[in-house]
């Protein structure tokens, strides 16, 4: 206890601590729409409204991707004092994001007609909707990443927290006044693009007079780091969005929201399991590049990632009816049955995403070529058998271990490897 002390002491910085402050209050704005949209929206439509959600996260992989390498690159061009640089990357990620956005933005005016079909969606204008919101949001990569890489952590956590508190509340008042799920999508996307101008107005001290300056380099650079990492966050997103999809297609509207509502409720267990991989990320990373040892401290997080899934599985499995009727009220009561298992599948993928950060930690990236092919083999599965819920989440589990058992393995043969570098 006390090594695990003295760990926890000389990992937190005021600046982390601000920072995790304000995630988790934009987070808890992010599960009040959640529940919000539960009681607001038909059963069919919160369905709907979560399978749109999952596509957005799957098309928005981009700004995962881009903002970590981007954090890297802001934070050595301030060590440069290059705020000229900083300034003009900055306005050409902007419209970059912006002309990427809008490639999406067509892909999904063009085929919205067939995805609506096969999402089992009735209403295509919903995916231009989606599309809208993809484009603008993209608008919210530099930012993020530039407010954490300049140190700017008072900054960001206002940015984080002032955005999910305006896409909490004009999507509310727009579906309130009967705009249904149009005016979610419709709302976020309003709520980005205020905190957008939020956003410059903070940065503003960081940035100078506009310079025709090339930052070709850091353009190439961003693009060289950000290509393994968008394949491994690939991986993991569709594993965690695939079910959402096929499920919409293949199930009634209604247990379509029953489903909504054991992904919302799983994401609570993943947000506060994953606190570890959080805290592990950084130290094993700095750890490995000072060649340093790193199997003894892996060793210990991996302890406490175990705790935190054994006990997040056992809450949510005892507790299952009191937290559905909670969060989400007596109609969602049929989920009940179902959370225990879902538990189980959301601990397995948080074990899942500890490991991949470690091994990305160690720049073991080709980690992702297994993700890739268990998500194949579970949109196949998913495909073909999908007679019931029980199915598709016992399907989850066991695509789950397979991927847990391959990185395993993975881990093992290279184990030696990672820590002779060390």
């Amino acid at each position: 206890m006390k090594r695990f002390i003295n760990l926890y002491e000389n990992s937190i910085l005021s600046g982390t601590a601000i920072v995790t402050l304000g995630v988790l209050i934009s987070s808890v704005f992010s599960y009040l729409l959640q529940f919000a949209l539960a009681r607001l929206l038909t059963l069919s439509d919160y369905g709907t409204f979560n399978t749109l959600l999952s596509y957005y996260s799957i098309f928005a992989i981009p700004v995962t991707v881009f903002s970590l390498s981007l954090v890297k690159i802001s934070s050595e061009l301030k060590v440069e004092e290059r705020f000229d640089k900083l300034t003009r990357l900055f306005w050409n990620l902007t419209f970059m994001s912006l002309a990427i956005g809008s490639a999406i933005f067509i892909f999904l005016l063009v085929f919205r007609n067939y995805i609506s079909a096969y999402s089992n969606i009735n209403n295509p204008t919903l995916f231009l909707i989606l599309g809208i919101f993809i484009c603008v949001s993209f608008l919210l990569i530099a930012p993020a990443a530039y407010l954490q890489g300049l140190l700017r952590f008072k900054g960001f956590a206002f940015f984080a927290i002032l955005g999910s508190f305006l896409r909490l509340i004009i999507p509310v008042i727009l579906v309130y006044f009967g705009l249904g799920v149009p005016g979610v999508y419709l709302g976020m996307a309003v709520a980005v693009i205020i905190t957008f101008f939020f956003s410059i107005l903070i940065l503003k001290k960081n940035f100078t007079a506009y310079k025709p300056l090339s930052v070709t380099p850091e353009l190439k650079r961003l693009i060289n780091l950000s290509s393994s990492i968008f394949f491994i966050n690939f991986g993991l997103l569709t594993l965690n969005n695939i079910d959402i999809i096929l499920v919409k297609k293949y199930f009634e509207g209604d247990v379509a929201g029953y489903y909504s509502s054991l992904v919302t409720v799983g994401k609570v267990l993943l947000f506060g399991a994953s606190a570890v991989s959080i805290v592990m990320f950084p130290q094993i990373t700095q750890l490995y590049n000072s060649g340093k040892h790193i199997l003894s401290t892996f060793r210990k997080f991996f302890l406490i990632q175990l705790l935190a899934v054994f006990a997040g599985v056992i809450v949510f499995s005892v507790g299952s009816g009191f937290i559905v009727n909670l969060l989400f009220g007596p109609s969602f009561l049929p989920a009940v049955a179902y959370l225990p298992k879902y538990s189980l599948f959301v601990g397995l993928y948080v074990l899942i995403n500890f490991m991949v950060l470690f091994l990305l930690s160690v720049n073991r990236n080709k980690v992702f070529i297994l993700q890739i092919l268990i998500s194949i083999l579970q949109f196949l599965l998913l495909t073909v058998f999908h007679n019931s819920i029980s199915t598709v989440i016992d399907i989850n589990i066991v695509v789950s271990i397979l991927l847990l058992l391959g990185i395993g393995v993975y881990f093992y043969v290279y184990r030696n490897s990672i820590d002779a570098k060390v």
